[in-house]
């Protein structure tokens, strides 16, 4: 996803070490003229044997940082 992909999030179900879990990769902009578009990744973990979800959100307007970022927050998670 490039920065000027503004459709629908990218949502993948995921296997992590903590259990199932949901990545949403998503690109924002701005409500007025000359806002940055926000990247932004998003994990929702439900461990398992527990009943409360964990959260990861990571979100960057550089588009630059876009592939370090993403795989920092993938190996964070």
């Amino acid at each position: 996803m490039k920065s000027t992909d503004f459709g629908e999030p990218d949502v993948r179900d995921v296997r992590l070490p903590l259990g199932g879990a949901v990545r949403i990769r998503q690109n924002f902009i701005g409500e007025k003229p000359g806002r940055p578009v926000i990247h932004s990744l998003f994990y929702g973990v439900g461990p398992e044997h527990m009943a409360a979800a964990i959260t990861l959100l990571g979100s960057w307007t550089e588009p630059v940082l876009y592939e370090p970022l993403e795989q920092i927050i993938d190996n964070i998670a």
